[in-house]
């Protein structure tokens, strides 16, 4: 808390306008545990649409965040554990609340030409299995990331999209997809 005045203080009191004072108190929300709310419950706690929670989420972490390699690697590997995987045809279809974390996977993707698509819903991705796989190994280096996940949605969209396969090693279902 001390540092919230010490930041509203900086420029002279009164200098900060109204937006940068909000954000600056809802990054102290997230630093006090805030972080794995969603959206629409910060949004009923605090009494605000929740297109101005993602705003200021997304503000929050972009002052303040420790936006590095390791960090944006740790948060997706934590979003992917909990994710509800779907197959649509060969995409893997699941939600990155976060819009920091969609946009660094979305640079990964663009990184190897490739691209996911939000077009329904900005918080929706849809990507190419074989694409979203790809990335996977890349960042995490791992010929048995799919094993690794622990995450059995993301098992039974890829066994659908392998149309059966039993073994997920990468290579298996990068044959088959």
């Amino acid at each position: 808390m001390n540092e919230l005045i010490d930041k509203y203080l900086k420029k002279g009191f009164g200098s900060m306008n109204k937006n940068d004072f909000e954000v600056a108190i809802f990054n102290e929300l997230l630093n006090a545990g805030w972080t794995t709310k969603s959206n629409r419950t910060i949004s009923l706690e605090l009494r605000i649409p929740e297109t101005k929670v993602k705003r200021l989420r997304y503000e929050a972490e972009l002052k303040y965040g420790q936006n590095t390699e390791e960090i944006f690697k740790k948060s997706l590997e934590e979003v992917l554990a909990k994710a509800q995987f779907k197959a649509d045809g060969k995409k893997l279809v699941f939600i990155v609340e976060n819009q920091m974390l969609r946009g660094y996977l979305d640079g990964k993707l663009k990184d190897k030409g490739l691209f996911s698509d939000r077009s329904f819903n900005s918080e929706i991705v849809s990507v190419n299995a074989k694409d979203f796989i790809g990335v996977l190994n890349d960042l995490f280096i791992d010929k048995d990331i799919i094993k690794k996940a622990k995450n059995k949605t993301l098992f039974e969209a890829l066994k659908t999209i392998g149309k059966g396969v039993i073994d997920y090693s990468l290579t298996a279902l990068l044959s088959v997809i």
